[in-house]
């Protein structure tokens, strides 16, 4: 029996989270074995997958720029659950981590000034990411 549900939760992980994970990094390359997987588009901005670990639910995709000063990283929703979005920012020379409820709003309103005076560059990420996995982020 409890051979039986080990198999039903890798099946259900398999097909509930892996696979997805695996669909986004179609023919981007590996990076040495980190379970990672990067491709920079030629205004130099790198899209990467972060495969989840074995029997894990938590891998990530992120947008980043070249000098990586900011990033969107998102947490697809396993089991076709409502992805989370953050957005990452080094600000007056403060690295922030910004949990994002939209493009133009934070979930925590203390970090809303930053958002608001980054606004272009998160909605240029948002885009980004939108049109390089097809994702309707709205």
């Amino acid at each position: 029996l409890v051979l039986l549900a080990f198999i039903a939760y890798n099946v259900i992980w398999y097909f509930g989270c892996y696979r997805m994970y695996q669909n986004y990094q179609s023919e981007m390359p590996e990076v040495a074995d980190s379970g990672v997987r990067i491709y920079v588009d030629d205004d130099g901005y790198n899209y990467s997958v972060k495969l989840p670990a074995y029997l894990s639910w938590t891998g990530n995709l992120a947008v980043t720029e070249e000098n990586i000063d900011y990033a969107l990283i998102i947490w697809p929703g396993a089991l076709g659950g409502e992805a989370e979005i953050g957005f990452i920012i080094t600000y007056e020379s403060v690295q922030y981590q910004i949990e994002m409820i939209n493009r133009t709003t934070a979930a925590d309103s203390g970090y809303q000034e930053i958002v608001d005076e980054n606004l272009e560059v998160i909605s240029l990420l948002y885009d980004k990411t939108a049109d390089f996995w097809e994702m309707d982020l709205e």
